[in-house]
């Protein structure tokens, strides 16, 4: 009887001890499970924190690109300098010459001679070829050892004419311009203005004779042995 019951209190024991352990057993086995439920849980949580994070982060790529201005890079371009005009060339003055006096419209009255001081150097005389151009009819003096004699330059059909200024017999030293005469003031007695000859008058026996020249720099230039000699041939008769 006694061993019975110590048969059974020791089976109630080792029953105990069994369901200690299989009770230590669940729990452990439950704490088991529910850390690997937490883990879970917190790995999926750390990936969907993670993956909207990354969403998220493209999204704000996406919008900060979407927002950024655009810059427009324009191509540098080289200023072209202004073109300055090259100024018009002026042609140079055609020097005066015998056959291209190029006057001023001539008057259709009596042309009246302008008295003129000629410029004088060593043995040669100029005058101004714009003075005869100007005024169609020019008369100039010249002191000689002989005394002085006296000169007209006029214009007839576009050339210049130089001729001894002296009529001998009404001791004139003028004469007026009308169309292609010459007209002595004094005794009106008339010449051809382009020969020198006489046409009618008093003093038609005395041609006026012609005084050679040459134009260098707008004058007239003569030498002083022409203008005597052309004197001479003047006031002889014939």
């Amino acid at each position: 009887m006694g061993k019975e019951k110590k048969t059974k209190k020791q089976r109630a024991i080792i029953r105990r001890e069994r369901e200690l352990r299989e009770g230590r057993f669940g729990r452990n086995r439950m704490v088991m499970i529910s850390s690997v439920i937490i883990a879970i849980v917190a790995v999926s949580i750390s990936i969907y924190f993670g993956v909207s994070a990354i969403g998220e982060e493209r999204e704000n790529v996406e919008n900060t690109a979407d927002t950024r201005p655009v810059v427009t890079v324009t191509p540098k371009t080289t200023a072209t300098p202004p073109i300055t005009p090259a100024p018009p060339q002026v042609p140079k003055p055609k020097p005066t010459t015998e056959t291209d006096s190029n006057p001023k419209s001539k008057p259709s009255g009596l042309i009246k001679a302008k008295w003129i001081e000629p410029e004088l150097n060593a043995d040669i005389v100029s005058i101004p070829v714009s003075e005869v151009q100007n005024n169609l009819n020019i008369h100039f003096g010249l002191d000689t050892t002989g005394g002085k004699t006296n000169f007209m330059a006029y214009i007839v059909d576009g050339n210049i004419h130089v001729r001894a200024n002296v009529c001998p017999p009404c001791r004139s030293v003028g004469f007026s311009l009308q169309k292609d005469i010459l007209v002595c003031d004094r005794c009106k007695t008339t010449f051809e203005a382009k020969t020198g000859n006489g046409i009618q008058g008093a003093c038609v026996d005395y041609p006026k004779a012609a005084v050679p020249y040459s134009v260098t720099d707008g004058n007239i230039v003569m030498s002083i042995a022409d203008l005597k000699a052309a004197t001479q041939d003047t006031i002889l008769p014939g």
